[in-house]
């Protein structure tokens, strides 16, 4: 079998209910580009399964490579815990991240991928290779909120205790790979701010913004969300986050924040498993996901009516 055929088989095992069996097998996506990064030009070898279960009882110094986009550095953070039971973790992720990411149980140390030629460890593992070798499975993931927050008393301010806040995002980076299959038309989104008992506001940032209305009463949040440690503020003030498959929605999953998140047909491997409108990665999200290609209605009325149930109750 060649690598894209065995990367396919990950997929298959995942969805199938097989964890770190499907993560490791989707790591032959790294020879093709398809998965994560390139490996770490770094003086230290890399962590196998065996070597975790060989080296655990030695402990050490690991560097716990953050790859990808930021929603996948997120999603994949959770993993510095488990390993920081045997050993002493040094993150290496995008600098934005380090005010969100400083505080989370079992980080040493954080650096970004320019300083790693001074780095001294006895290992590495680039995090979405984690959960193959911890040898996870999908109960074994950390699925409650892993990052802190704390309501905010001047971004409090902005919401309204007598409605349901929602924050909206409609499209994710278009630097990201794939971003255009997971945008979708954000009219029905916008519609909810007509509902009387509901604040809306916009966490959309740079492409997709000129789509927001100019005279609409959806509070546009763009000049607020300069870092993710604002972005992360903003957020914790929201009773609910709706968001297309982007790094707001990992983030609101990892807060442990309301999120419905609203999937391409073709998903990311955070959403395949199980089927139905839940993920084993988040216990707080929610998964609409898209009926046929192109065609984003049946997702898009479910929220309509959905959050219509959720404001009468309000």
């Amino acid at each position: 079998m060649n690598h894209k055929d065995i990367y396919d088989a990950g997929w298959h095992a995942l969805h199938a209910g097989h964890l770190s069996k499907g993560i490791q097998l989707m790591d032959h996506g790294r020879y093709i580009n398809h998965h994560g990064s390139p490996p770490l030009k770094i003086n230290a070898p890399l962590l196998t399964n065996k070597e975790y279960l060989k080296q655990r009882v030695n402990g050490g110094t690991l560097a716990f490579n953050c790859e990808a986009g930021i929603g996948d550095q997120i999603a994949n953070i959770r993993f510095v815990t488990n390993f920081a039971s045997h050993f002493r973790v040094i993150v290496i992720c995008d600098k934005s991240l380090w005010p969100i990411f400083r505080n989370i149980d079992g980080v040493s140390g954080l650096i970004t991928k320019d300083g790693i030629d001074h780095l001294d460890v006895d290992f590495w593992v680039p995090s979405m290779s984690a959960p193959g070798i911890l040898g996870l499975g999908y109960s074994d993931l950390k699925s409650k909120s892993y990052i802190e927050t704390s309501i905010n008393c001047l971004w409090s301010k902005m919401r309204d205790d007598n409605k349901l806040n929602i924050g909206i995002r409609w499209y994710g980076s278009s630097k990201q790979e794939d971003q255009q299959r997971k945008r979708f038309p954000p009219q029905k989104l916008f519609e909810l701010a007509n509902l009387p008992n509901v604040k809306l506001f916009s966490l959309q940032r740079d492409d997709g913004l000129e789509l927001l209305p100019k005279d609409s009463n959806i509070l546009d949040l763009s000049d607020y969300m300069s870092t993710w440690d604002r972005t992360l503020k903003l957020m914790s003030n929201m009773d609910l986050i709706i968001s297309c498959c982007t790094s707001i929605a990992h983030l609101g999953g990892a807060l442990g924040i309301p999120t419905w998140v609203i999937t391409p047909k073709t998903q990311w491997y955070t959403w395949i498993y199980p089927e139905g409108n839940t993920t084993a990665w988040y216990d707080s999200i929610k998964l609409y996901r898209q009926s046929e290609d192109g065609d984003w209605s049946q997702a898009l009325n479910s929220i309509q009516s959905d959050v219509k149930e959720r404001n009468l109750g309000n």
